[in-house]
């Protein structure tokens, strides 16, 4: 009687607690769904991963334009699949917005399932929230771009990896080469290194080794295959000739102390804080503290499964170990690999959790009632909660861009599709994101990952500044000539008073805007007073100048 008592209970606490995590995983989603169809709530850097896919089905945008072309090239071909997928039904920022719902399907599935095979569906529950709550991972996959597939693909792998479904594994690995190659290069190592241990069988070597293979194919020709109009990856040593990027850029310049990287760009981001704070003094101490709670968590569960730690899947160890030296490599090779610090922001949050978990059904086998494997489960949640808040933002990393949406945009949004417009860097972005069309560049697509396209964007923008604050018509003609451009966005207060300010906030421009308006006071530029008959638009300061509506004959 007392043991069907004992078994009720149990019961009815398991369900409780697993009902209680479905419902604050329901609440995360419904809290991230205020303007869901609002195209100007989209995160900044997803909306330069989507422009590609305004091409697809006959949009006619962007077609041939070099800044999309280059912004094309560097998505790995599954994004573009799904996008091609996607906007069969609806536009790419809509898309965009949508698909990493799909992609928290993906993690609650996965993270359930580790924690169910550590030790049962409410570890399973406790896992799937322990994910969800993790600071970085909706920020990464709210816009969809590349690194949205990371973390869903890494927890997968770890999933696969502690169950030892071999066939799950390698299509991961497959996966990730298409969709996050970054996340291939230290999940591939890690289970390579697991397949020798404890004994090494030939059969699944062989099969890693071909899947591999795949996965190095994909990279090769997805991100390595050099466009001769980019050029090729740039080395640390190009790097530091460009003047946008060198030192003293504004621009990060790796590589930094590793200790720098390690310490204030990943700073254990699984006990972060986010959301209203549960318990004050316990979050406090963690902050103070540098998120030390996993550690010591970690720590006293080790402590309850000393005994049965041989049976940790040696995949969490080839991980972390793979992650290091991963790491190392690509601060070597800078920015062939973009930032390196995305090893460890990709491999170390999924990792702690997928190792707390697991160390959580180990150290709850010391107990001889199911109910140790709950309470330990409970006891995760609470340190999760205590030290690191709800976790349930509104709207998490998601940014209110409506005030660029204004007449002037609008007004760009009806000319003609292949129009090239020239406007100071932030509002060349606007132009691209919210009226759609084609400029010469932007702060986003600003990037230096390839020398050849570094070198382009800083001729184009170095164009730009000489031509804005010319003296004479002639340079404007000049610049509009050269790269075929149709319309320049002028403001009136870039020639007033605090011009200099509003020129440029970081070298090389600040410093070429500093050369010109030694040699030209700026209510004497060309600009600033242009032909009546070339502005097509006025709104407040900001006038809209079709240059070919400018001659030679009229200055002011």
């Amino acid at each position: 009687m007392l043991a069907r008592l004992h078994r009720t209970v149990r019961l009815i606490l398991d369900g409780i607690i697993v009902a209680g995590c479905a419902v604050y995983i329901l609440v995360f989603a419904w809290r991230q769904t205020p303007g869901l169809f609002d195209r100007h709530l989209l995160e900044w850097d997803s909306r330069a991963m989507t422009l590609p896919a305004w091409r697809y089905h006959g949009s006619g945008l962007f077609r041939g334009d070099f800044v999309v072309d280059f912004l094309a090239k560097m998505d790995p071909p599954f994004l573009k699949l799904v996008f091609w997928i996607g906007t069969l039904f609806t536009d790419p920022f809509t898309w965009s917005k949508l698909f990493p719902f799909v992609l928290l399907g993906v993690v609650v599935w996965q993270g359930f399932c580790i924690g169910r095979k550590a030790g049962g569906v409410v570890l399973g529950a406790v896992a799937a929230v322990l994910f969800v709550h993790c600071t970085l991972l909706w920020d990464r996959m709210v816009g969809t771009n590349a690194r949205a597939f990371g973390f869903p693909l890494v927890i997968s792998f770890l999933r696969y990896a502690v169950e030892g479904k071999e066939r799950g594994v390698l299509a991961t690995l497959v996966l990730q080469a298409a969709a996050y190659p970054s996340s291939f290069l230290f999940c591939a190592p890690a289970y390579g290194v697991a397949l020798l241990v404890p004994r090494p069988k030939l059969g699944p070597i062989v099969r890693f080794c071909a899947a591999g293979a795949v996965g190095v194919a994909i990279m090769a020709t997805a991100l390595w295959y050099t466009d001769p109009r980019f050029g090729h990856p740039t080395k640390l040593e190009e790097a530091a000739t460009l003047p946008q990027m060198g030192p003293g850029s504004g621009q990060p310049f790796y590589p930094l102390e590793p200790e720098h990287l390690i310490r204030e760009r990943v700073r254990l981001q699984v006990l972060d804080t986010v959301g209203d704070p549960i318990w004050p003094a316990a979050r406090r101490w963690n902050d103070a503290h540098e998120r030390r709670a996993a550690w010591f968590l970690m720590a006293a569960l080790a402590v309850l499964a000393f005994r049965r730690m041989l049976r940790l899947p040696p995949v969490l160890l080839t991980l972390l170990a793979s992650s290091l030296l991963v790491f190392w490599l690509v601060r070597a090779l800078a920015f062939q690999l973009h930032l390196p610090d995305r090893v460890l922001i990709y491999s170390w949050p999924p990792l702690i959790i997928t190792t707390l978990v697991v160390l959580a059904g180990l150290a709850a086998q010391r107990f001889s009632s199911p109910l140790g494997a709950t309470a330990l489960a409970l006891v995760l949640l609470a340190v999760r909660f205590s030290v690191g808040g709800d976790g349930l933002p509104r709207r998490y990393a998601i940014h209110d861009w409506r005030r660029y949406d204004t007449p002037t945009i609008r007004f760009l949004a009806r000319q003609p599709k292949d129009i090239l417009v020239a406007a100071h860097l932030r509002t060349s972005s606007s132009v691209q994101y919210f009226a759609l069309r084609r400029t010469l560049f932007s702060s986003t697509s600003n990037v230096q990952n390839y020398y050849g396209y570094a070198k382009e964007m800083e001729r184009r923008i170095g164009d730009y500044y000489r031509a804005y604050y010319a003296p004479d018509v002639e340079t404007v003609l000049r610049f509009a000539h050269n790269h075929h451009v149709d319309y320049i966005l002028v403001d009136a207060l870039d020639f007033g008073p605090g011009a200099l300010h509003r020129a440029a906030d970081t070298q090389p421009w600040m410093r070429i805007a500093a050369e010109l308006f030694a040699t030209t006071p700026p209510d004497q530029m060309f600009l600033a007073h242009p032909p009546p008959e070339s502005v097509v638009f006025r709104d407040g300061t900001i006038e809209v100048v079709d240059t070919h509506k400018l001659t030679l004959d009229r200055s002011p």
